[in-house]
């Protein structure tokens, strides 16, 4: 059995550490749980605000309408027949795209 040199560890740590970075100052992603008539419902998008903006997966942006504890809703602009429980959604943080 190969041991890990300390100097590995420090090297993974670090790695670990800039991705979680970038997470934290790139996006917010969330996930659609339903969708129907035009509105989605997203878990995940804890700090999103109303009115936001937030882009799917597919390209599609959605107007925040409702915030509720566990979940937001949103209306679609535009055909949501791609959209399906599952698909990601993210902030667009004021205009800014992550997708």
């Amino acid at each position: 059995m190969s041991r890990i040199r300390s100097d590995e560890i420090i090297s993974i740590l670090k790695e670990e550490i800039q991705n979680y970075e970038e997470v934290v100052q790139g996006k917010e992603v969330g996930t659609v749980i339903s969708v129907g008539d035009g509105i989605a419902s997203v878990y995940g998008l804890d700090t999103v605000m109303y009115g936001e903006i937030i882009m799917l997966d597919n390209g599609l942006k959605g107007m925040v309408q409702d915030i509720k504890e566990s979940e937001i809703s949103c209306i679609l602009f535009g055909d949501d027949a791609d959209i399906r429980p599952g698909s990601k959604a993210v902030r667009t943080a004021g205009g800014q795209e992550f997708l």
